[in-house]
């Protein structure tokens, strides 16, 4: 064991760091900080609309076809979709597999559609 190993402290949460330093120092610094962080995070998800989820290909399709893009053609295991206006993308079809949250990222910027419009026809489903 090295030398003051029993001294060190186990990793704390931003928070817990504060309020240990806080403590030592003897005067109130959260000031600056009036919320928790982790209270930071939901406060700008629910601001910005909701996280983005892994989705089933066959939801996205219909979230692209409300907005006006029509099916050119179905090749193998991907879907090619393409707006009037001439914006396109690319959805792969591999069995149930969902489409993770870099894909959905990279499908929705090429059909510029932003995340709060996309969660929005999300949840219209029907």
């Amino acid at each position: 064991m090295f030398y003051g190993m029993s001294k060190v402290k186990p990793l704390l949460s931003v928070a817990e760091a504060w309020r240990d330093v806080e403590t030592q120092i003897g005067r109130r610094l959260s000031s600056r900080f009036p919320i928790e962080p982790m209270e930071v995070d939901s406060l700008r998800n629910q601001e910005s609309g909701g996280r983005l989820t892994p989705t089933r290909a066959r939801e996205l399709c219909s979230v692209l076809e409300r907005v006006g893009f029509e099916e050119t053609r179905h090749r193998g295991g991907h879907a090619c979709y393409q707006h009037e206006d001439g914006r396109r993308t690319e959805i792969p079809f591999h069995g149930d597999d969902e489409i993770g949250v870099d894909l959905l990222k990279r499908i929705l910027r090429d059909v510029r559609l932003s995340r709060q419009e996309y969660l929005r026809l999300l949840r219209e489903k029907t």
